[in-house]
């Protein structure tokens, strides 16, 4: 009887319990009294079978759970990784924008640095005297001092041209180094502020994924609770069933 399947027990029941009507009917109070005794027999060794096989359908049902808290922790992270390309994507664009910002910025510097001519230069007042002494010695005809006031006042301000460039040069060059230390500490500042809001986003996630296995795991715990309270239901019941068949034996 223990290897019918539990679809046959409860079919013979169904037979018996039409055999045991017929047999009240009839008035065959033995045979009837001996129906129900096997009625009850089967009806408990049905009883048993149903609990193994609910027992063998809630470690399904945990699987089961187990399996699609799996599956939404990997839809948890294959949607963050989508939002953490967008993110990422959008902190190149910015990157790129200041890059294209600063490389345009220069490039009108520099254009604007080139267009500019180098101011006339104001000679020293020393230059200038010297000037004025050539141009009383050409007019008194004193030629060979004029001569050499004239490559002296020559070698001067060659010497002052010079220096009035390399002034001109250094201007420029200020110019373009402000510019690039402005725009070093504009991309500095970008990038802090980038890494910062990454760092945040990953936080978020982190604290996000966090709350969602806790609520997985509250929602498996308590669902382990209630089948364990109904498994220990079903027990007490077969360990009574059992006990009263060892009776009956």
């Amino acid at each position: 009887m223990e290897n019918y399947k539990l679809e046959q027990i409860e079919d013979y029941i169904s037979v018996l319990e039409i055999k045991r009507e017929d047999s009240k009917k009839k008035g065959h109070l033995k045979q009837t009294q001996q129906v129900i005794e096997k009625i009850e027999d089967l009806s408990s060794i049905s009883t048993i079978y149903k609990s193994i096989k609910q027992a063998e359908e809630y470690d399904a049902e945990l699987q089961m759970i187990e399996f699609q808290h799996k599956l939404q922790l990997e839809e948890f992270d294959e949607a963050w990784e989508d939002l953490y390309k967008i993110e990422q994507d959008r902190i190149k664009e910015a990157e790129n924008t200041i890059y294209q910002l600063h490389f345009e910025e220069m490039e009108q510097l520099q254009k604007q640095l080139q267009e500019q001519s180098i101011p006339k230069i104001k000679f020293s007042s020393d230059i200038i005297q010297k000037q004025a002494l050539y141009n009383q010695l050409f007019r008194a005809g004193h030629y060979a001092d004029a001569d050499l006031v004239q490559k002296k006042l020559q070698e001067q301000m060659d010497v002052e041209n010079q220096k009035w460039e390399k002034q001109h040069v250094e201007k420029i060059e200020n110019k373009l180094n402000q510019l690039t230390k402005k725009q070093i500490n504009e991309l500095q500042v970008l990038k802090q502020k980038l890494n910062s809001q990454i760092q945040q986003f990953i936080i978020n996630r982190d604290n996000q994924k966090q709350l969602l296995i806790n609520k997985l795991q509250i929602i498996k715990v308590e669902k382990e609770q209630k089948i364990n309270q109904d498994i220990s239901k079903m027990n007490q019941q077969v360990n009574k069933l059992l006990q009263k068949m060892q009776l009956q034996q």
